[in-house]
């Protein structure tokens, strides 16, 4: 249950990317010399159009969810979709998956002084009024899910990637809880850049 709970979160949790900025980072990718203005009609590259990635199960539910959300995001730019990718002027793609990461976080040493009049147990004859001791640094391991998703426009003519968004995002508890949360979020997020019709 708790793997059927996390394959849902995973594609959620990356779509989610877009709503926290703070943890979650996003890249954008085009090519230069293509004129998006002539671009009016897109298709799915596929009647199946996402790729799973990653260390978990992938929800055949979230490719519906997902191709929803960038539907109605690329309808409300002003272009249509079409059922024949062929007769369209660009198709689209989606990649989406977790992978499992540890992360180390190592403390430095601490200086501490102390007196030893106050530690006579510590004091010698001899010593300096103050000693200093050098704990040795603490690394501790924490392991966490990352959550991805990209998204692919193709141009149809010439069968050449045009362009390309992608982020990333820490999967949180309320990830797991809440996996169809913020999938139109994260869509219009990576989608925010790309043109809109006149």
């Amino acid at each position: 249950m708790q793997k059927l709970q996390l394959f849902f979160a995973l594609i959620v949790g990356s779509l989610l990317l877009a709503g926290c900025s703070s943890t979650g980072r996003t890249f954008i990718d085009q090519d230069p010399a293509q004129d998006f203005s002539s671009y009016q009609t897109f298709g799915w590259i596929e009647p199946k159009p996402m790729t799973a990635v990653g260390d978990h199960i992938v929800s055949p539910l979230s490719e519906s969810r997902i191709m929803k959300a960038v539907q109605s995001n690329l309808e409300s730019k002003g272009y249509r979709l079409v059922q024949d990718v062929s007769t369209a002027d660009f198709a689209v793609s989606f990649t989406v998956g977790a992978r499992d990461k540890i992360q180390t976080r190592t403390e430095p040493g601490r200086t501490v002084m102390f007196d030893p009049w106050l530690y006579r147990s510590n004091w010698r004859w001899g010593n300096r009024y103050y000693d200093f001791y050098y704990p040795e640094p603490v690394t501790t391991l924490h392991s966490y899910t990352e959550g991805t998703l990209a998204i692919d426009l193709f141009d149809v003519a010439r069968k050449s990637p045009v362009w390309h968004g992608a982020g990333t995002k820490r999967l949180t508890r309320k990830d797991l809880q809440s996996p169809t949360d913020g999938i139109d979020g994260a869509v219009d997020t990576l989608l925010a850049s790309f043109p809109t019709r006149n």
